[in-house]
């Protein structure tokens, strides 16, 4: 599924770059990684990356795009109360686990 967002430069907070992760949205998230405002140490509410956040939605193939384009993601834990140091391996075993 792929679901392209308006890729408006006004509209682009780091809430983008979660959403194109949780939506398995190559295209957006192409443009975004691109984009002269990324920040690849973008942190969600839960203090994610957008590694963890496609990981936790079971996208494999967004979690490849991801670490094609930033392979220092693959070391980063997470810092929130619930989940203090998983890193996305971990994370990808809850999620295969639990299927």
């Amino acid at each position: 599924m792929h679901v392209t967002m308006d890729m408006d430069k006004t509209r682009r907070p780091k809430e983008a770059f979660f959403k194109a992760a949780h939506l398995n949205d190559t295209n957006s998230m192409k443009a975004l990684l691109m984009s002269e405002d990324f920040d690849p140490c973008i942190r969600g509410d839960l203090e994610e990356t957008i590694l963890h956040t496609a990981l936790f939605n079971g996208n494999k193939e967004m979690a490849e795009f991801i670490l094609d384009r930033i392979p220092a993601l693959i070391d980063e834990p997470m810092t929130c109360d619930k989940y203090r140091g998983n890193c996305p391996l971990i994370i990808s075993g809850l999620v295969i686990n639990s299927e």
